[in-house]
């Protein structure tokens, strides 16, 4: 069933607050599973109509009378039953869209990850860098409550002796900084501390919102009475992601013409390693898994050093790349989607070294 008509942003505005009284009133009788909240941003490069199907979903829009709103219906086919997912979906940002519904997570994370690996349309998660996650937690406004901590290691070689295949920690609390803190000062975990998600307080007793964001663009509601708080830092949070795709693409790579002159403009970006390759064609192998979306066609140029053209299949764009033992470049030609850059970075972080960086992109001081 889709959530009701709204005539003015009021009533939009209200509707959310009772999906999120809800939810506390449902986790406070101890009822089960609570419906919580829950507000997604995803990236979408793709025109689309009233109904279209991906393949593995049906999804119907419908218009309300509240401008760049609209009431969506996500039908997912199952064995002997289909599964209806409503959700609210705010366009006001053409390219960056909001999700809002507080549909059970089972249903609703299946209802996103079935848009979002589309191959018919170029739908795409956004990616947080943990220092983004962190950056926004403690904006104006914020207070930082808690974290996640969540690591695989898809590319250590079986002949290691004692490796760290999965670290994973969950820390709630106003003491959570000088956990983390303390957490930091081991040497052994230099790698692994890659921040899934982090929990931020927003406003103050009796009007807040406590929120569990992560780092593919999903808030969860943990609690709270202010829609209004909660809405903010989504917003908050679409803004300063914008904002850094904007300069992702400012950098990417085209030719310009200057008084008859023809000059090349934009530069490489360069991910930097702490933790060495050890083997670059089972790293590269790993690059190029479903994890990350690439597609690349690969060259060996010497024993050290991989060049690969390189597809996006959130939008089919190319790019190139070079991989050598410490350090992985990105050639984005003009034109292309930034999305490639932030994904590579955060799926790097999560499975690779949580220590890469790239010194060409700042990703502290997230500006709104």
């Amino acid at each position: 069933m889709l959530y009701p008509n709204v005539e003015t942003k009021k009533d939009y505005m209200d509707y959310l607050g009772s999906l999120m009284s809800i939810a506390e009133e449902e986790a406070s009788h101890d009822r089960g599973r609570p419906r919580q909240l829950k507000t997604y941003i995803i990236e979408a490069n793709s025109e689309i109509t009233s109904q279209f199907s991906t393949g593995k979903i049906s999804v119907s829009l419908d218009k309300t009378n509240v401008k760049d709103l609209r009431r969506v219906q996500v039908t997912i086919p199952r064995q002997n039953h289909n599964t209806i997912v409503p959700f609210f979906l705010d366009t006001s940002d053409k390219r960056f869209w909001i999700l809002h519904t507080n549909a059970l997570s089972e249903d609703a994370g299946s209802a996103i990850n079935k848009l979002v690996s589309s191959d018919k349309y170029e739908f795409d998660r956004a990616w947080f860098a943990s220092s983004m996650l962190q950056d926004i937690s403690k904006m104006q406004g914020n207070h930082s409550m808690g974290f996640k901590l969540n690591y695989e290691d898809l590319f250590m070689k079986e002949e290691f002796d004692n490796p760290v295949e999965e670290f994973q920690i969950n820390i709630n609390g106003t003491s959570s900084d000088s956990a983390l803190a303390a957490i930091q000062k081991e040497p052994s975990l230099q790698n692994n501390l890659a921040f899934s998600r982090v929990r931020i307080l927003r406003g103050a007793r009796p009007r807040f919102a406590r929120d569990d964001f992560r780092f593919d663009g999903l808030f969860v509601v943990k609690g709270g009475t202010s829609i209004d708080d909660h809405v903010s830092l989504v917003e908050t949070a679409r803004k300063s992601y914008s904002n850094k795709m904007g300069e992702v693409e400012n950098f990417s790579i085209g030719v310009k013409t200057v008084e008859n002159r023809t000059l090349i403009e934009g530069k490489a970006f360069d991910f930097e390693f702490k933790r060495n390759i050890d083997d670059l064609n089972t790293f590269v192998e790993g690059v190029f898994s479903s994890k990350f979306r690439l597609w690349g066609l690969k060259s060996k140029v010497t024993d050290d050093t991989y060049q690969i053209l390189a597809v996006d299949l959130h939008t089919g764009d190319p790019f190139d790349l070079e991989i050598s033992k410490n350090l992985l470049r990105v050639y984005l030609p003009k034109g292309s989607c930034g999305n490639v850059v932030l994904r590579l970075l955060v799926n790097l972080q999560h499975y690779f070294d949580s220590n890469v960086k790239c010194d060409d992109l700042d990703l502290h001081g997230a500006n709104v």
